[in-house]
């Protein structure tokens, strides 16, 4: 299949309106079977990632016209490290979402790894008192 970019530009632009204001959750044990899944009971939540660490919601660059929505390059998306452990996966959720299973919250979940994840980290061991900053975040559609 071919995407347009208009089409393109108008699903990520969807995307900006839905998770603007959210937090990234890095969480370590089973991955969730899906985004509408609860959180498992060995889920452990690592870091919170907000806007200059504050719990504040994280926001993305209007520009999609590249068919990439990327975070705003005048944020600093950071968290300070809750738990040790080792990340396994991460949730973009709003801040109020408890993790209950839900088929009507905006959650993008995906896996966690050093190559080859939907979230690349530069170490998956997470450190309690530790900084964590995402220097780099893009959701994209593809052309096709």
């Amino acid at each position: 299949m071919k995407r347009s970019l208009a089409m393109r530009a108008t699903l990520l632009t969807a995307f900006k309106s839905m998770f603007d204001g959210s937090v990234l959750n890095v969480y370590s044990g089973t991955v969730p079977t899906s985004a509408d899944a609860a959180l498992p009971s060995d889920a452990k939540l690592l870091c919170c990632i907000s806007k200059e660490g504050t719990g504040a919601g994280i926001t993305f660059d209007a520009d999609v016209s590249q068919g990439v929505l990327v975070k705003s390059t005048s944020e600093i998306w950071s968290g300070t490290v809750v738990a040790a452990g080792k990340a396994t996966f991460f949730r973009l959720q709003k801040p109020t979402d408890d993790g209950s299973a839900s088929t009507t919250l905006a959650r993008l979940q995906g896996t966690t790894a050093l190559i080859d994840a939907d979230l690349n980290l530069s170490s998956l061991d997470f450190v309690p008192g530790n900084e964590r900053r995402m220097k780099a975040f893009s959701v994209s559609v593809p052309a096709g």
